[in-house]
């Protein structure tokens, strides 16, 4: 995995946000090519539990690079805005960052640079809960002693007991049972009408990847539905008409390492990504590696969402999405009246919801001048 991330990381100006992954690849960068890199952190306005840059200070401390912070606000939000952003060939989250008045100052201040990041490392390096472990090991033949291991870390991160790991190891195990990550990892979607949700499963189901990954394991088969996921990264967002975006851990070469591995390597220790700590150890400083917990953005997000509310409210419930019959006019208004700190997911819902609803916007608005061009015989 390290020379594989390391081949990878060259020819990069700037390292951007901070925590584990990102510290990895700053690593790997002085190793693929030396010098000095500008790293750059980003802050929130007296958010102190969403600061990460005491940990961006002693990494790039670490290193001999200079650091740079740029501060965000949740008043510099404004989801108007995205009524006029490019349109793209489908709608992305990516697209929320043209709201930030902030991230376009940074973007434009990036300007010319190849920016890269720890993006992806989620994915890459495993982490989070996977109580279906046991299922992969007992399917590839591995010793009871070694299955006994893996059910007590994936009963420890999974937060549940050993006992509960082992018989969904037993159940999963067999090649014969089919395992369904996206019904096993579908989250509630409590505004849409069953329509829309059937529709978002219809086509996550479609991509080729996990077509032909019927035949894995469990826990491989979800770590291919991750990293569908990182397709993320490649849709245009605020920094890619300025920079040269270059997400290392999202590049073919280090995908096919990390999934050349076995997924209950990937614990460790039984430790969160355990398996990218320990082989980075003696390059990413102690008080990175020890961290397991990342900055918290809640009170960040929810302001933004208070703040743009009545945006929200306006667009959603007399929307294109309404119209199509994706979503609930009563499940819509009550979601847009909550307190915003009350459900994750909800508000997630919402968020997936204005994305999509902004893009059909902008795909109406180009229409008339799109069937005068045809009228005119213009390709």
């Amino acid at each position: 995995m390290r020379p594989s991330v390391a081949a990878r990381s060259r020819h990069y100006h700037t390292q951007a946000f901070w925590g584990l992954d990102s510290s990895i690849v700053l690593a790997a960068l002085h190793q693929g090519e030396g010098g000095q890199i500008l790293c750059v952190n980003e802050r929130v306005e007296n958010m102190p539990e969403a600061d990460e840059f005491a940990f961006a200070a002693i990494t790039a401390a670490r290193w001999g690079d200079r650091l740079e912070a740029w501060t965000t606000d949740p008043i510099g939000v404004d989801y108007a805005r995205l009524l006029d952003v490019e349109l793209q060939a489908k709608p992305s989250l990516a697209d929320l960052g043209f709201a930030d008045r902030a991230a376009l100052s940074f973007a434009e201040s990036c300007a010319g640079t190849t920016l890269t990041s720890g993006q992806g490392g989620d994915q890459i390096f495993q982490r989070g809960r996977a109580p279906l472990l046991v299922a992969d090991a007992i399917r590839d033949g591995v010793s009871a002693a070694e299955i006994v291991s893996v059910a007590r870390h994936a009963a420890y991160l999974s937060r549940t007991h050993i006992w509960e790991v082992l018989g969904q190891g037993v159940r999963y195990a067999p090649r014969w049972v089919r395992f369904d990550p996206i019904a096993r990892e579908s989250f509630p979607a409590p505004v849409a009408t069953a329509a829309g949700a059937s529709r978002a499963e219809e086509m996550r189901r479609a991509h080729v990847w996990l077509k032909q990954s019927v035949g894995l394991s469990p826990v491989r088969r979800s770590r291919i539905l991750r990293i569908i996921d990182l397709a993320f990264y490649a849709q245009p967002s605020v920094l890619s008409p300025r920079t040269i975006a270059a997400p290392v851990l999202a590049s073919r070469p280090i995908l096919a390492c990390a999934h050349a591995i076995a997924p209950y390597i990937m614990i460790d220790g039984g430790v969160d990504r355990g398996l990218a700590r320990r082989a980075f150890s003696d390059c990413v400083a102690p008080e990175v590696l020890s961290r397991t917990l990342k900055g918290a953005t809640t009170r960040f997000h929810t302001s933004v969402l208070e703040r743009n509310r009545g945006f929200m409210r306006e667009a959603l419930l007399d929307g294109r999405l309404m119209a199509e019959g994706l979503v609930q006019a009563e499940a819509l208004k009550a979601a847009l009246a909550q307190h915003w700190a009350a459900d994750g997911a909800l508000n997630s819902n919402l968020i997936n919801c204005l994305a999509a609803e902004m893009w059909l916007r902008r795909v109406d608005s180009l229409r008339p001048g799109l069937r005068a061009a045809n009228h005119l015989g213009v390709s």
